[in-house]
């Protein structure tokens, strides 16, 4: 067993034994499956998260699933925003509007610059809130200088003002840290 997959099994067990109400954990989530929208595998990129909390809004975007999300986000809010403290942030914090699944976690140790933006990318399209959790100083370190990127193409009218807002980026050792310590 590799470390990351070490790491992704000791983190998704710390979440289901930390979260509340019927948020569930799933391993390589994949965006696709079960869906009941026309999201159609075959013609689009079908991501698969390391690790993702549900609700998923996999059907058409209903006021019943907005609805479990919203309530979702609500019983573990405590947990989201210790999360959220004093870790890497953009200066302007905003959660999806419009996800796929509570949280959405992507774990890297190693892989180019392209996959770590891929990782951003498909956390932040798919969660409220979407966790980057690095192994190492140099995965850190580029995900730093890719939000730093970012962020500077968000100030300077580049990008859309909301895109990428949604992400944390706290190292597994952080995590797997901050999970344990909580009640």
């Amino acid at each position: 067993m590799t470390n990351t997959r070490i790491i992704q099994d000791k983190i998704a067990k710390l979440f289901s034994q930390k979260l509340r109400g019927e948020a569930k954990v799933e391993k390589e989530w994949n965006v696709a499956r079960n869906r009941a929208d026309n999201y159609n595998p075959q013609i689009l990129y079908a991501p698969r998260l390391d690790v993702a909390i549900s609700p998923f809004m996999i059907n058409y975007v209903n006021d019943e699933e907005i609805r479990r999300l919203e309530n979702a986000f609500e019983v573990n809010k405590q947990l989201i925003e210790k999360i959220k403290e004093e870790r890497v942030t953009f200066e302007k914090f905003e959660y999806n509007r419009n996800p796929r699944c509570l949280i959405a976690v992507e774990i890297e140790a190693t892989g180019s610059r392209k996959h770590h933006l891929g990782d951003i990318a498909n956390a932040s399209i798919l969660g409220k809130i979407g966790l980057i959790v690095p192994m190492n100083e140099k995965s850190y370190r580029i995900f730093h200088r890719i939000m730093k990127y970012l962020e500077f193409a968000q100030k300077n009218n580049k990008t859309s003002n909301n895109i990428f807002k949604n992400i944390v980026l706290i190292t597994s050792d952080e995590l797997v840290r901050l999970l344990e310590s909580m009640a």
